[in-house]
């Protein structure tokens, strides 16, 4: 009875553990079933979008100050 009243006792701990894993693994394969490209192909993509922002907001900063020209690069696409 003592337990009880103490609050979580070890079948519902080891039942929230049980649970967190069972939900981790189920998240885990979620993703990998429905992931959109490849790890590899995926990597690659966010590499070229994060250089052309870079890109971008290095031209957006030198537009801003007088004496400079501002270089428009085209576009990687995939």
């Amino acid at each position: 009875m003592a337990n009880q009243k103490s609050g979580l006792n070890r079948t519902t701990v080891g039942t929230i553990v049980l649970a967190a894993l069972v939900g981790g693994f189920a998240g885990v394969l979620a993703g990998l079933l429905f992931a959109p490209q490849r790890g590899k192909d995926l990597r690659h993509s966010l590499r070229n979008n994060l250089k052309n922002r870079n890109q971008d907001s290095e031209n957006l900063s030198q537009a801003r100050r007088p004496g400079y020209i501002t270089l428009n690069y085209p576009k990687v696409t995939n």
